[in-house]
This record gives C-alpha cells, sequence and structure tokens, in this order.
C-alpha cells in the first residue's frame, strides 16, 4: 500500500513540475506563436519581460534578433558579457564572425528595429556566404530558409525587405532555421560571394502548374500557328482555349478554362490536357462532356478527386465553353 502511495506521490510531483517548468506568457493564450515562443523559452533562446508578458507583436530590435540567432545555436566561443549593453557579448561574437550588424558600432542602433533585408543579410552570413540587398533575400528564399509574407508568391518583392519583424515573427524564423537542419553558425567571409553561385527561387505550385500546361500545349500544339504564352495567373493558347488560375487565398474564386473552339475535336482534347496538366485527372470521356455542353447548352456538374468542376456553355459564343473548377 505505502509503495503505491509512494508511486502516485512522485507522479504526482512530475505533472506538477513538468507544468511548472513550462514557461507560458499572459498575453500568448490565443496567439498564433504560443507553441512557438514556449519552445524558444524551454530551450533559452528568448525570454520574457517581468510582468510575465512576451509582448509578441512588438517589432524585435537587432539585439533582440541577434541574441535568439546566436542563443539558438549556442555557440561554445560565445561569452555573455555585459560591459555597457546587455547584448555586448553577442555583438562581441558577431564582429569575430564578421557579421552585418548596425550595433557594433553604435549602441543605440541595437535597440532599433532590425529590417528584413538585414535580417536575411545576418542569417545568410552565418551560412558562410557574403550577399547584400536582394542578393541575400534570395539566398534565403532559394535555401528554404524563408518564404517571405506570401507563400503563395515566393519572390523578392514579397519577402518585403523594408518591413520589419515582430518578437512573434523572430522566433518563428529562429525555428524555421532550426526545423531546417541548420547545425552551427558559421564564419562570413570578408568578400562577398559570387551571385552566379546564388540558388533559384522555388516555384510555387501555381507557376509549377503554370509551366506544366504550357509544355502541355507546346506538345499538342507543335507544327501549328497557334502561339502560347504565360500571362501573369494565366496560359494562353491563342484561338485554341486558356487556363487561368484563381487566387489560392480566395475561396470564393475558381479556376477557368475558356475553351474558343468546343465544336472541334482539337478544340476539346486542349482543354481535357489543360485541366489534366493543372493536376485534375480527368478521363478519355471528358471532351465528349464537353461536346454535350456545346451541343445541348445545359451545364454539367461533377466531382472528381475532391475538385469540383462546372462545364458551362458561352453566353455569348456560341463556339465557346468554359470549364469552372476548384
Amino acid at each position: 500500500m505505502k509503495t503505491k502511495v509512494l508511486v502516485i506521490t512522485l507522479v504526482l510531483f512530475l505533472a506538477v513540475s513538468s507544468i511548472a517548468s513550462a514557461i507560458t506568457f499572459k498575453d500568448l493564450n490565443n496567439h498564433w506563436a504560443r507553441a512557438t515562443v514556449e519552445w524558444a523559452t524551454e530551450n533559452t533562446i528568448t525570454e520574457g519581460y517581468p510582468d510575465k508578458t512576451f509582448k509578441p507583436d512588438k517589432t524585435v530590435s537587432e539585439a533582440e534578433f541577434l541574441a535568439m540567432l546566436i542563443r539558438a545555436f549556442k555557440p561554445k566561443d560565445l561569452t555573455e558579457t555585459k560591459i555597457k549593453h546587455w547584448a555586448d557579448g553577442y555583438y562581441i561574437f558577431a564582429t569575430a564572425y564578421n557579421y552585418p550588424v548596425e550595433g557594433a558600432f553604435s549602441i543605440d542602433k541595437r535597440n532599433w528595429p532590425i529590417s528584413r533585408t538585414r535580417v536575411a543579410e545576418l542569417v545568410s552570413g552565418t551560412q558562410g556566404v557574403n550577399y547584400s540587398g536582394d542578393y541575400a533575400i534570395q539566398y534565403l528564399l532559394g535555401k528554404g530558409l524563408a518564404k517571405g509574407k506570401n507563400p503563395n508568391e515566393i519572390s523578392i518583392e514579397s519577402y518585403d525587405g523594408e518591413g520589419t519583424l515582430t518578437r512573434a515573427e523572430a522566433v518563428q524564423f529562429i525555428k524555421n532555421l532550426k526545423d531546417k537542419g541548420i547545425q552551427e553558425l558559421k564564419v562570413r567571409p570578408f568578400l562577398p560571394s559570387d551571385p552566379v553561385d546564388l540558388p533559384p527561387l522555388p516555384k510555387t505550385d501555381e507557376q509549377t502548374k503554370l509551366e506544366n500546361v504550357k509544355e502541355v500545349l507546346v506538345e499538342r500544339l507543335k507544327g501549328t500557328d497557334n502561339e502560347i504564352w504565360i500571362n501573369g495567373d494565366a496560359v494562353v493558347a491563342t484561338g485554341v482555349a486558356a487556363i487561368e488560375f484563381a487566387d489560392p487565398t480566395d475561396p470564393e474564386q475558381n479556376n477557368l478554362i475558356d475553351i474558343f473552339k468546343a465544336n472541334t475535336e482539337n478544340g476539346r482534347l486542349v482543354a481535357t490536357e489543360m485541366i489534366n496538366a493543372a493536376g485534375v485527372p480527368v478521363d478519355s470521356n471528358f471532351p465528349s462532356l464537353i461536346k454535350q455542353v456545346y451541343e445541348t447548352r445545359e451545364t454539367i456538374t461533377l466531382v472528381i478527386d475532391g475538385v469540383n468542376i462546372r462545364i458551362v456553355a458561352n453566353e455569348f459564343n456560341l463556339n465557346a465553353v468554359h470549364i469552372y473548377f476548384k
């Protein structure tokens, strides 16, 4: 009996200790970054304020971001020395590793917000390269170390280099580096790295689909006079068909295929190959459905692999048919 009581007591003690050791902040209860911030505090990467808040939406300073970044990798040659500022040790480390930080030469600038471009220059520098500005941003995006503010449009512009980071975003940025398998901080070379060695920007799902559709059209219309090109979110084959992809962030929008010549077998086959290339596995019966709509002017709706499809006759052009799908 005493053994059981002892075991139960021990279990309760461990449970209470575990709960007590979990660091929580009163301003994170419903915040999107709560789990990430708790991960960071448990790993001594960041800390909150004396009033038991984290202030997740406060703009992060250069000193704060630099400290988070270095703490995340716990380098052996870091000495957390305080001479005039709490972050002196981190700036000594950054200077020794040739990291681009303004606070190394001005204590006041340590408390200034760090720009997203400076973050890119600093983080890329920790990987043993020396890139500045857009080159540094491209390095991060190409290596998958960042996605920018719009994951559906991975570009230099969508990274928003002139913007800043909140404390929560900064912690998430650091976690992304760790999740990517980054193991250590490297010395940044003194000479600029060659832009030729930059990784290409990754393609979004939409860009991949656009290129897939264009490739299919080029093959299907080989030897004809039809021009094929990508225009924004659309692929156009002059005189035959066009496909336009919807904004993936807008649930109300549909992807659209316009068949200009649904009265021809070639037009119906082109549309079928286009929707297949867009990731919807329609079968060999699909051209006959397009023909049926063209002839009867009656809408057909169907679902294939969870994709809702509507084939609709064009109200103004008797030879044209629309295909909506999402």
